[in-house]
């Protein structure tokens, strides 16, 4: 009497399978749980910023994991200061301080197209986009 095997042998492909479907669905929870935590930082930072707190720390923290933040790093982050200099002038048309005139009128007239009352802007910005103008053409 031979002895029989009547067990199935694995194939490497077939024992791998297990482990690459376990290895996606825990990715896929993990991913999910990031998620849902940047989810719940940015409602946070929506209400602190509703209430006039600003940034929290979590909110920042967590969009600077995906090196993201809603406000760019490009534009001038502060409010006016009570008698305007030629930085700040600068800053809101987007130029150098040195910029030749016609590089500050043609940043004069993009901006007063933009942010014209007439159109829906805000006069208080468009007075500013004006008196940065002045300050650069040293009219003031």
């Amino acid at each position: 009497m031979t002895a029989r095997n009547d067990f199935r042998v694995t194939t490497p492909a077939e024992s791998t399978s297990p482990f690459i479907v376990a290895l996606g669905v825990a990715g896929i929870a993990y991913g999910g749980s990031k998620a849902i935590q940047l989810y719940d930082d940015w409602e946070k930072s929506a209400e602190a910023a509703k209430s006039g707190e600003g940034k929290t720390e979590e909110a920042s923290s967590s969009s600077s994991w995906f090196n993201f933040s809603l406000g760019s790093s490009r534009f001038y982050e502060g409010g006016f200061e009570d008698k305007m200099t030629k930085r700040e002038a600068a800053l809101i048309l987007g130029i150098r301080e040195s910029a030749p005139k016609k590089k500050v009128r043609e940043a004069h007239r993009r901006l007063s197209m933009l942010n014209h009352p007439d159109t829906g802007g805000s006069t208080f910005i468009a007075s500013k986009i004006n008196e940065a103008k002045e300050k650069l053409l040293g009219s003031a």
